[in-house]
């Protein structure tokens, strides 16, 4: 519906951290109000992810820089060509 391009962009912005959480909360109240969402469907999704969104966000924050090398046993993507 309605809320799946701002939410996706919502997800981004968590994933990437470029932005602090207010910020990426803001643009998402901001990205719903411009997909039409109505106003209590906006301000109660905005209030869901600014009082539990911590969650993610800190999780995310912990392995922020971490890459598939960091998960796997040295020497797994020896050989392994990387485009």
């Amino acid at each position: 519906g309605l809320l799946r391009a701002p939410a996706v962009l919502h997800d981004w912005l968590y994933s990437s951290q470029r932005y602090t959480r207010a910020q990426s909360d803001a643009i998402f109240l901001e990205a719903m109000e411009a997909r039409g969402i109505d106003w209590a469907t906006r301000y109660t999704v905005y209030a869901a992810v600014r009082t539990f969104g911590f969650v993610y966000w800190n999780k995310r924050k912990a392995t922020l820089g971490l890459t598939a090398e960091d998960f796997v046993p040295p020497g797994y993507f020896t050989g392994v060509s990387r485009r």
